[in-house]
């Protein structure tokens, strides 16, 4: 009888666990099939890695289109925030500049585009401090709002400004932006 609920616990216990480790490689691995078998069997989407961030960020942080559709139309949390640091999958996308995920994202009705992270940075405000200037456009396309402030009352056009950023700065002008 031990051995039957023992067989029953380890079953119950390794099974989301072995689903996890199939979820995050086949993003990681970028394995389309893969990720479609799994996404069959309804996986959580939501689980996350060592350092909190879910298969849809990976995506997003690696700018991987494909899985980003596929993560989305299977039901992944757009918004979800990093334990850590607050990051959604849109912020990761605006930091490293992936336009084509920040478009298919900020066009997404469940999105959040102003959504702020532990510091109170948003999508825009990423964009800006790392000089994606092509990304900061996109998100004031998608009316991200350019006046948003972080924790420390600071703007994207404040960032801009002290970071040199003439360009972005005067997109963000044009935009409405003020200190």
């Amino acid at each position: 009888m031990r051995y039957i609920i023992f067989y029953f616990l380890f079953i119950v216990c390794l099974v989301p666990q072995s689903s996890k480790g199939e979820l995050l490689e086949a993003v990681r691995d970028s394995n389309v099939m893969r990720l479609k078998e799994l996404l069959k069997e309804k996986i959580n989407l939501e689980i996350t890695d060592s350092n909190e961030l879910t298969a849809l960020m990976l995506a997003s942080r690696d700018n991987n289109l494909e899985l980003v559709q596929l993560l989305s139309e299977a039901g992944a949390n757009l918004n979800a925030k990093n334990k850590e640091n607050g990051r959604t999958p849109l912020m990761l996308a605006a930091s490293h500049g992936h336009t084509e995920i920040i478009k298919y994202l900020a066009s997404q009705k469940r999105i959040l585009i102003n959504a702020k992270d532990k510091e109170g940075k948003t999508a825009l405000i990423h964009s800006v401090i790392h000089g994606k200037k092509d990304s900061v456009a996109l998100l004031i396309e998608y009316k991200a709002n350019v006046n948003a402030r972080t924790n420390t009352d600071d703007s994207a056009l404040l960032f801009s400004q002290k970071l040199g950023r003439a360009e972005i700065s005067a997109l963000l002008k044009q935009a409405g932006a003020r200190e």
